[in-house]
C-alpha cells in the first residue's frame, strides 16, 4: 500500500525588476506531493517544545533531505518551489515555505492554476 509520495523536477525562479526578467536562482520543484487522505493529520510525535509533528511533516522532511543531498552532491541550486493546494498550504507554511513574492515567478502548469505558488530558500552557504 502506498501511503504517500513525491516527485521532483528542476527549474529556476525569475524576478521581474521594472520589466526586466532575470533568473535569480536554480530550483528543485516539488511537482507532486501526496499523502493518502486516511493519513492526513496523523500525529507522529510532539517535540520537547510542544510542536506537533504529523506524518505529512515527516514525508516532507524526507523530501527536503533528499533535495539537500542532491544539492550537496550533484547540482547547485538556491530554492525549492511548489504549487500548493489549499489543503496542503498549512503543511508548507509550518515547514518554512513562503508565498512567492509578487515580482517572482516560475513555470506553472495549467493544472496548477488554482494552486498557491510557494518557495523555500535553501541555506545559501554550501
Amino acid at each position: 500500500m502506498i501511503i504517500g509520495y513525491y516527485n521532483l523536477g528542476t527549474g529556476y525562479i525569475e524576478e521581474n525588476d521594472d520589466g526586466i526578467i532575470r533568473k535569480i536562482g536554480g530550483a528543485v520543484h516539488i511537482n507532486c506531493f501526496a499523502l493518502d487522505e486516511k493519513f492526513h493529520g496523523v500525529l507522529q510525535t510532539v517535540t520537547n517544545d510542544g510542536v506537533k509533528v504529523n506524518l505529512s511533516d515527516l514525508l516532507l522532511d524526507d523530501c527536503l533531505e533528499r533535495i539537500e543531498n542532491m544539492r550537496r552532491e550533484c547540482v547547485g541550486f538556491a530554492f525549492v518551489t511548489l504549487n500548493s493546494t489549499k489543503e496542503g498550504y498549512s503543511l508548507y507554511l509550518r515547514n518554512g515555505f513562503e508565498n512567492l513574492e509578487e515580482d517572482m515567478n516560475f513555470a506553472i502548469e495549467d493544472s496548477d492554476q488554482e494552486c498557491i505558488p510557494m518557495y523555500y530558500i535553501m541555506d545559501l552557504e554550501m
